[in-house]
């Protein structure tokens, strides 16, 4: 049998989760714009690529990565945020160390990857779709 103290932690632990879980969603709808603010600021470069002959597939792939790359070192962040705060808590509040699971933060960082590669497909697909003569004429 579980002490007291740790069945009282796990039921009110499942409710926080509940609630912090959608906070990322507010982070990514962020990461969005800042994604659609990118493409238009890279507007005359993605025209100069274009005229030259880059393919809709290689900017689409530009974009992506680059969004994935931001999007990871972000869920790394918050992964060490996490970890450093379950610590700290943990031993103050009830005098252990908890650390966290190994799998949920595996899945937290490929679910961070994933939001990355999600919001990151409509300004990829935006920029790729971009005329060259519009996109050179823009500034």
């Amino acid at each position: 049998r579980k002490p007291r103290m740790m069945r009282r932690y796990e039921q009110g632990s499942s409710h926080r989760l509940k609630t912090v879980g959608f906070r990322p969603n507010y982070a990514e709808g962020i990461f969005m714009n800042i994604m659609l603010v990118t493409v238009t600021e890279r507007t005359r470069e993605i025209g100069i690529k274009k005229a030259i002959g880059a393919q809709r597939s290689v900017i689409v792939n530009q974009f992506l990565v680059e969004s994935t790359v931001l999007s990871g070192c972000g869920g790394v962040i918050g992964i060490l945020l996490g970890f450093v705060g379950s610590l700290i808590l943990g031993k103050l509040i009830y005098d252990m160390i908890l650390l966290p699971n190994g799998w949920m933060t595996l899945a937290a960082f490929l679910f961070s990857l994933l939001i990355g590669v999600g919001f990151g497909l409509y300004p990829a697909v935006k920029a790729s779709g971009l005329q060259p003569v519009d996109a050179l004429r823009a500034d």
